[in-house]
């Protein structure tokens, strides 16, 4: 990945840095196993994929504000299992699908204001902590 050969990385701030999706993928944050505050907010990120965040089982902290995120994919989250705050407010989500928070069992903090939300399915905060 991108990051390879800091697998001691603990915070890493790339916020404010105009990043796309395009940049921003699978490959990105691989190896980062140690990682526990990733701050991605205030870019041009317009959806999160299941693989996005796959090797950041250590990760505690992940802000998500202020991009343009319209869509998460299922399972985007699944194996952050120390993932106590997430942030995705100011962003396009219209519809918060099912089981967006399937395997944060310790999850205490979840902000999604500013969205413009217009549909929560039933199954969406299933498998969240609180």
């Amino acid at each position: 990945g991108l990051f390879s050969g800091l697998e001691h990385l603990v915070v890493l701030d790339l916020a404010h840095n105009e990043l796309t999706t395009e940049w921003v993928n699978g490959e990105t944050f691989r190896g980062l196993v140690r990682l526990i505050v990733l701050n991605l907010a205030h870019n041009d990120l317009t959806k999160v994929d299941t693989i996005l965040f796959r090797d950041l089982s250590s990760l505690q902290v992940l802000n998500l504000e202020s991009n343009q995120i319209s869509v998460i994919a299922e399972g985007a989250f699944s194996g952050m299992y120390n993932l106590h705050t997430l942030l995705v407010s100011h962003n396009d989500l219209k519809i918060i699908d099912p089981f967006i928070c399937n395997g944060l069992f310790v999850l205490s903090f979840l902000a999604l204001d500013n969205n413009g939300i217009t549909s929560v399915a039933p199954n969406s905060f299933q498998n969240c902590s609180n």
